[in-house]
């Protein structure tokens, strides 16, 4: 499988518009700090992909402990 992901000039002004709209709102600098600015992100590929399968699956069926779906933790 191969995904082409193209982001267009459009794309990069509704996002500038989103942070300039919230960036003084209490809910946008905790997730700043809690998402971008921490130490510790996954940066490795395998794992990021691994990840949004298992928000993918979650989402979509049982995750409890007796479901398959904690096989997929990273």
């Amino acid at each position: 499988m191969q995904l082409n992901w193209t982001i267009e000039r459009e794309d990069i002004e509704k996002v500038n518009k989103l942070i300039e709209n919230n960036k003084d709102k209490v809910f946008y600098k905790n997730r700043l700090e809690k998402n971008v600015n921490r130490k510790g992100i996954i940066s490795e590929k395998e794992k990021i992909w691994k990840s949004i399968v298992v928000c993918l699956l979650t989402s979509q069926q049982n995750s409890s402990a007796e479901s398959p779906i904690p096989d997929f933790r990273v």
